[in-house]
């Protein structure tokens, strides 16, 4: 089958930036290690998101030293990877990939980011799939509601993880900072990762839309609250920190502007398959009136999902990922590195080869059950069909453990399961308990199975 034409945008902060002259300046290296004051100053963005400062975008970043702002996961090269495995060509020459860079100091509709993103879809065949992770979604919506004349180039969106109704972790960030280090060695204390983002248009731009009237919120579980009620932090301003409103103000107001008053629509007509994963204990709500973080398993690790999954609309298949551990992988794939998943690899190599729908099932174990032989088995499921609906008649069961009763969908298509670990001997080596979660629905000409292992 042909391959698809397909147009990369990777999330944040996971581009390449370099000087006019060709000079590095992130990711850092390990020159860079200890010098955050340094990286605060090379890395501050301009007060006009598209006022020229030397500094451009490059390429998404392939390869990444596990340091400050740098999550490991940023490395496109495992995604080019699985795409080199179905047959594309991700050299610069190619004609069907074009991966783009954006810079991500810049508001997500800066007008040269929305330059590369129109040039690589105009250099490919028509038409082409976007692929979008993380804030990259949110860079297509601002290109097709800029450029609605974009939209007959385009045959789909991919997205992976995107924070269509923001992060908590943006606010996190801005409010009072994270501090990064390994072990007890600080790289960026939490005041200099403050100061670093609070100067990057796009960190205000992963905060949610404000609701139009309070009582009536928009759709999905609110990420922020002020004595209970769905706000935004664009608009309820009362953390943000006195010495630096000069800085934050004008950069809310623009995040206002561009996506702030948005609706759970896309701006195009265009199917949109949207993969949202939960199974990572994570901030997922913020009471601002009391500093609260609420924490869940309701996440990605990053992204929570109330917002991979508040896009609505018929052309939006929306499909749940859990994220833990798989049976060929002992890593659980958090949100930059979601298309390492066996579902998601499933999923890009059939929707970008031409391949007909198929049901979506995958099955992972939480990760810290996963090893910890004195926790019970957390397993989490989700079966869908192709459109990201529920399956009639969806049950689960584990053929290697008939004493647990099946367990009935009636119309989810998320589901968790907790198992208990008495009697579970080893099968694979001594230590291993390999076993399958099974799938049947109305339909279906034989279950559906996906491999699991955990530590006995």
């Amino acid at each position: 089958m042909a391959r698809k034409p397909v147009v990369f945008i990777p999330g944040f902060p996971a581009s390449s930036l370099e000087t006019d002259a060709g000079e590095k300046v992130f990711p850092p290296s390990l020159a860079d290690v200890g010098q955050g004051e340094a990286m605060v100053a090379r890395l501050r963005g301009p007060d006009d998101p598209n006022a020229d400062d030397g500094i451009n975008a490059r390429s998404p970043i392939r390869f990444a030293f596990r340091i400050p702002l740098v999550d490991g996961g940023k490395e496109a090269q495992s995604l080019y990877d699985l795409l080199e495995g179905v047959g594309y060509d991700t050299t610069e020459a190619s004609t069907d990939f074009a991966p783009v860079g954006w810079d991500w100091r810049r508001s997500v509709d800066a007008v040269r980011t929305l330059d590369a993103v129109e040039a690589a879809i105009r250099r490919l065949p028509a038409p082409v799939t976007l692929l979008c992770h993380s804030t990259g979604g949110l860079v297509a919506w601002a290109l097709l509601a800029e450029r609605p004349a974009l939209a007959p180039l385009v045959e789909q969106v991919i997205a992976l993880g995107v924070p269509w109704h923001g992060v908590v972790v943006s606010f996190l960030y801005l409010s009072s900072g994270i501090r990064f280090g390994i072990g007890p060695l600080t790289l960026l204390t939490a005041d200099q990762s403050r100061r670093l983002m609070s100067t990057a248009h796009a960190a205000y731009d992963l905060l949610p839309p404000q609701p139009a009237d309070p009582a009536t919120p928009l759709p999905g579980h609110p990420l922020f609250t002020d004595s209970g009620l769905p706000v935004s932090p664009l608009t309820h301003r009362g953390w943000v920190p006195a010495a630096d409103q000069a800085l934050y103000l004008p950069r809310l107001d623009g995040a206002l502007d561009r996506l702030g008053q948005r609706g759970n629509r896309f701006p195009a007509d265009l199917p949109i398959c949207n993969v949202a994963g939960w199974g990572v204990r994570m901030v997922t709500r913020y009471e601002l009136a009391t500093d609260d973080a609420e924490e869940s398993d309701l996440g990605d690790g990053t992204v929570p999902f109330a917002s991979a999954t508040w896009l609505g609309g018929p052309q939006v298949q929306t499909l749940p990922l859990p994220a833990g551990v798989y049976a060929d992988q002992l890593i659980t794939q958090k949100h930059s590195q979601l298309w390492n998943t066996p579902p998601v690899k499933r999923l890009l190599a059939a929707r970008l080869t031409g391949e007909p729908p198929a049901v979506w099932f995958a099955a992972a174990v939480d990760s810290d059950a996963a090893v910890d032989p004195a926790a019970p088995i957390l397993l989490r499921a989700a079966a869908a069909g192709a459109d990201g609906r529920s399956l009639p008649g969806a049950t689960l069961r584990i053929p290697q453990l008939p004493a647990i009763p099946p367990l009935v969908l009636g119309g989810a298509v998320r589901a968790e399961l907790a198992l208990s670990r008495a009697n579970l001997l080893p099968n694979v080596g001594t230590q291993f308990f390999r076993f399958e979660v099974e799938l049947r629905f109305t339909g279906a000409p034989a279950p559906l199975r996906a491999p699991l292992i955990v530590n006995v």
